[in-house]
């Protein structure tokens, strides 16, 4: 018996082995986990010394360690330009230019000699590395084209190491011996978005996401391998050797070190943080950090230097923005961050983007990650219920329900420059719960309908079964609704306009077994499943050529109220969803935690977008001078182009777009797991699969299940 289990625990074991042996019998990487470790935050150990001068031309993400000094590349009008930064004297100084040529990358030998990836603007050839010496002569110039390279000739990054250079594109690793003639030495396969870096003793190393995870790997270059050395469960976009840490990762919002022998990552810091935008970093004496970040997307700043810090003391906490959207946040909310960082050193946002838990197919795992923390007491500060698109962010509803949110209407009544009285009044009362205030939205599209006046009659006939009466007696029209939009697209954002007409939280009861839903599930049935995304420029053509009644359109800028008369002339109308009209869809949309110690901070940084200064920076003001201000100025711009006789109606159709604004009673609230209910369903039926009747009593069985769960 003893035997027995003694072979049955040596098979055990060799079966161990072997499903532990991957890659030429190695053992497989224990998966470090990256994505905790970007939760965590981290007092600021880094200053950022901005030099005085400011920034001439605009910095590219190719930097390289030459000595005691940084080499790097930027352009301006008159050309490229390759330079050296004396980290000391904080000044740069150009080396050479390359007025008829586009720099993308650069690499520096131990013996100071600078090989720059250089491509033709006329794209005559596949590019050239040209080599440089220190004071600027060219010593040499290699044609791509000489390695044979295929058709995957669009090199992205170049590095040297021990006598070879090392070219990177999109799907292969190039090995190449500089010098005449110009040879290729080997290339292997890598995967899209692959990233490399060389470290001080010459090993090259390659990160890229391969079958799902994302993996470091060391080069062998005598077999010519890649070997895998590191795991993680993040992908990181930036890869840079250092002295402090073996490696610098970048994620695109935070920095880590990494160190290969114990496998420790650690967050440094995020670029919010540091109020910059990310960029690429090179370390040069005393740990120091230079970076090509930036102080703003639009205009040109000089490198910069992240100098280590002892941690601040000064009294204070870190307010938290929590974001579930795959998409980030808007690049305007992102230059605010960095700007407040600046400016409340004491009080800085740090934005923590749940999507990391998202596979990419279902968002839903980011917002039980969200909800997770909650429950656990690591509650945000602030949240994201930016509605960028169905089934990517959490409701502001449920949060509003259970006591999460601040009422925002005791800080609108109690600031010295706002009042109730300067928004759209529609836009607040279709944003109350309760007839409270949970979500400040500085940003905002209508979302509605236009058809022709003549055929659609009075606003108190626009039902469901009337217009679809219309349709069947019509001569040329055979369909309700347009096909601009897919019907995932079109059905989601109709449910979530739709309110208490199918969903009333107050009573906790749903209503999906409805004639209005029902309607609403045959109309989704002629809705093609992949829509025509025609770019509005054209929708008059569209419309021409269109067989619709109604026309689905997302006004989110003013002048794209002009849009109806340029098809219909004097007769249009905004009819909006049949049954309930014209929707406040939140673009951008925040609430403050009613647990945040940081309440008064919160306000401080959200109320800036919505005060007259600032709110016209966005597409749709809530401000009613906010929006006249946008009109005047759409007006003036077509007056000044002479396109006013073109347009005869459109100052006519924006004052109208205000007027329904003002007068709007009605939000999109997009609940995830009601979406997640009713999709599924409803596919079944659209794919013939299940009767009507069926398939709406399942939604309203599972959806009363799930209200209640939630009540």
């Amino acid at each position: 018996m003893k035997r027995i289990l003694f072979s049955l625990l040596v098979l055990f074991l060799l079966l161990g082995l072997a499903a532990c042996s991957k890659d030429g019998g190695k053992e497989e990487l224990t998966e470090i986990d990256a994505v905790k470790v970007s939760e965590q935050i981290v007092p600021l150990k880094y200053a950022v010394e901005i030099p005085e001068q400011s920034g001439a031309v605009w910095i590219d993400d190719a930097l390289a360690l030459s000595g005691d000094r940084v080499c790097y590349t930027g352009s301006d009008s008159e050309g490229a330009y390759l330079f050296a930064y004396d980290p000391q004297s904080a000044l740069s100084q150009v080396i050479c230019s390359f007025p008829d040529q586009m720099l993308r990358d650069l690499t520096v030998s131990p013996e100071g000699q600078i090989y720059v990836l250089a491509l033709p603007l006329d794209e005559s050839h596949a590019g050239a590395v040209i080599e440089i010496d220190a004071e600027g002569r060219q010593a040499g110039s290699y044609m791509l084209d000489a390695l044979d390279m295929g058709e995957d000739s669009s090199v992205r990054e170049i590095r040297y190491a021990e006598g070879v250079i090392y070219l990177l594109s999109n799907e292969q690793l190039t090995a190449a011996k500089p010098g005449e003639p110009f040879r290729k030495i080997f290339s292997l396969d890598v995967e899209p978005g692959a990233k490399m870096t060389v470290t001080g003793d010459g090993q090259l190393i390659l990160g890229q996401l391969k079958d799902g995870k994302y993996r470091l790997y060391r080069l062998d270059s005598k077999k010519q391998t890649l070997e895998a050395a590191a795991a993680f469960n993040l992908s990181f976009s930036r890869i840079a050797a250092g002295q402090s840490w073996d490696l610098y990762l970048d994620d695109g919002s935070c920095l880590y070190g990494y160190r290969f022998a114990d496998r420790t990552l650690e967050k440094l810091f995020s670029w919010t943080g540091l109020s910059i935008t990310g960029g690429a970093v090179v370390e040069t004496e005393n740990s120091k950090l230079i970076c090509t970040g930036k102080i703003s997307f639009d205009k040109p700043t000089p490198l910069l230097t992240l100098a280590p810090k002892e941690a601040d003391t000064a009294e204070g906490s870190t307010i938290l923005l929590a974001t579930t959207s795959e998409y980030g946040l808007d690049y305007r909310i992102q230059e605010a961050i960095r700007q407040w960082n600046l400016e409340n050193p004491q009080y800085p946002i740090e934005v923590v983007n749940y999507s990391v838990y998202s596979d990419g197919t279902d968002n839903r795992a980011a917002q039980m990650k969200l909800t997770a923390d909650i429950l656990s007491g690591k509650i945000p500060d602030i949240y994201d219920f930016s509605m960028v698109s169905i089934d990517t962010i959490p409701s502001s509803g449920p949060f509003a329900r259970r006591g999460l949110l601040e009422d925002l209407y005791p800080y609108i009544d109690k600031d010295p420059e706002l009042s109730r009285e300067d928004f759209f009044s529609g836009v607040l009362r279709s944003l109350e719960i309760s007839g409270g205030l949970y979500q400040l939205v500085p940003e905002y599209s209508l979302t509605t309908s236009f058809a022709y006046s003549g055929a659609v009659g009075e606003a108190s006939s626009w039902t469901y079964a009337n217009l679809n009466d219309v349709v069947s007696q019509s001569p040329y029209a055979e369909t309700l609704f347009d096909n601009h939009y897919g019907r995932a697209f079109w059905l989601g954002n109709v449910i979530a306009a739709s309110g208490e007409k199918l969903v009333n939280w107050e009573t906790g009861e749903c209503y999906f077994d409805s004639d209005y839903f029902k309607n609403i599930i045959e109309t989704a049935k002629t809705v093609p499943e992949e829509g025509l995304s025609h770019a509005y420029s054209t929708l008059n053509t569209d419309v021409q050529n269109s067989t619709s009644l109604l026309y689905y359109c997302n006004i989110g800028d003013i002048w794209m109220a002009s849009i109806a008369p340029s098809a219909f002339g004097e007769n249009y109308c905004f009819v909006g969803f049949p049954e309930i009209g014209n929707v406040i869809y939140p673009s951008l949309s925040f609430g403050i935690s009613s647990f945040s110690a940081n309440k008064e901070e919160c306000w401080a940084f959200l109320r800036q977008f919505v005060t007259r200064e600032y709110n016209t920076q966005f597409f749709l003001s809530p401000r009613r001078d906010g929006m006249q201000e946008q009109i005047d100025r759409a007006w003036r711009e077509v007056v000044e182009d002479g396109n006013d006789r073109i347009h005869p109606y459109g100052l006519e159709a924006m004052n109208e777009i205000a007027a329904i604004i003002e007068n709007a009673s009605l939000a999109a609230r997009h609940d995830p797991q009601i979406w997640q209910i009713v999709w599924p369903e409803a596919s079944a039926y659209f794919a013939g699969q299940r009767s009507l009747e069926d398939t709406v009593d399942l939604i309203q069985s599972r959806a009363s299940i799930y209200m209640a769960e939630q009540s």
